[in-house]
């Protein structure tokens, strides 16, 4: 278990986390609310963890701010082939509403991922 919330590593500090989530399979917890990570953090994340020996569980992304379009298909790309994620947590990263919907969907396609997003 990493817990790293309220640390402001912001995205150059997700993409260092990302690495460590490639070198560091072992790691199946992960707390990243309030961290003022972007995008760029996200895709990085989400392309660790698009790795088919990635073993994270529970990521936990609450209150990062503003999750745009390209952070959002990243996420949903890493869900179609990650095999170990049960727990993504994205409350208050004020997705929009066309962002909550295609994750929904996309974790409706992933049986026993649960997604926890802004209703």
């Amino acid at each position: 278990m990493l817990e790293l919330s309220d640390n402001e590593i912001g995205d150059d500090g997700a993409r260092d986390l990302a690495m460590l989530l490639r070198d560091k399979p072992s790691i199946i917890h992960l707390d990243l609310n309030s961290n003022h990570i972007g995008d760029e953090g996200i895709q990085e994340l989400a392309r660790a963890l698009s790795n088919p020996h990635a073993t994270l569980q529970r990521l936990y992304l609450e209150k990062n701010g503003e999750i745009g379009e390209s952070g959002v298909n990243q996420l949903i790309e890493m869900l179609k082939v990650n095999r170990s994620l049960e727990r993504l947590s994205l409350m208050g990263c004020m997705l929009n509403n066309p962002a909550r919907q295609a994750l929904r969907q996309a974790a409706k396609e992933k049986p026993g991922l649960h997604l926890t997003v802004e209703p």
